[in-house]
């Protein structure tokens, strides 16, 4: 795999925690086809092991091992960490769908990457430990990046996480996407880790 990373081992403690939060995630875009609930930097960056600031590389889609289901799988060149230890600047990140010769896959929540698009990306290590990553809550985890150095800002496509109106309710629009600051997005991550050790204390 091209541009794998080595990753330092979870504690079991650890994983549980993470398994915890993706439980979450997960029923959060569950339903994406009638109703999509945003969750907040805060819940993605507990959830994740390991976040940053990337520029998409190239892009091959391929069978599992099974041949049951198609997998996209981008390399990045990591130009900041967030969060994680990296052996390597370059990830390689694997989404599911694409197209293997005539075969197309689709999944809902899922974007694919256009080479040279930096985005912030949160995420944690394949259960498979084939040495990619996974993105954190699908779309959610997931922000793109407009804009350079101070002005640069960032959206995941989600509404501000709030009691107000989901994105996407039966298919159709309901909420306009929340756009930050990159300088708010990662002092946010910060802040939260900072919580999470604390809470671990």
């Amino acid at each position: 795999m091209c541009g794998a990373p080595a990753f330092r081992r979870y504690a079991p403690a650890g994983w549980i925690w993470l398994i915890a939060i993706l439980c979450v995630l997960a029923f959060a875009v569950s339903a994406f086809a009638t109703t999509v609930r945003p969750v907040t930097v805060e819940q993605l960056a507990q959830g994740s092991s390991h976040i940053v600031i990337a520029t998409a590389g190239g892009s091959y889609s391929a069978w599992d091992a099974a041949h049951t289901a198609i997998y996209t799988y981008t390399t990045f060149t990591v130009m900041k960490s967030l969060k994680g230890w990296l052996a390597s600047n370059t990830i390689t990140v694997k989404q599911f769908g694409g197209q293997v010769g005539n075969m197309v896959s689709r999944r809902i929540g899922v974007r694919q990457f256009t080479v040279g698009e930096e985005v912030v990306l949160f995420l944690y290590p394949s259960p498979n430990a084939d040495g990619t990553l996974l993105i954190t809550g699908l779309m959610q985890g997931r922000f793109s990046v407009r804009g350079a150095g101070g002005a640069a800002t960032v959206s995941n496509g989600m509404p501000q996480p709030s009691t107000a109106a989901p994105l996407y309710e039966s298919g159709a629009p309901v909420a306009q996407p929340y756009r930050m600051s990159l300088d708010t997005l990662e002092q946010r991550v910060r802040n939260a880790a900072s919580t999470k050790r604390k809470d671990d204390d």
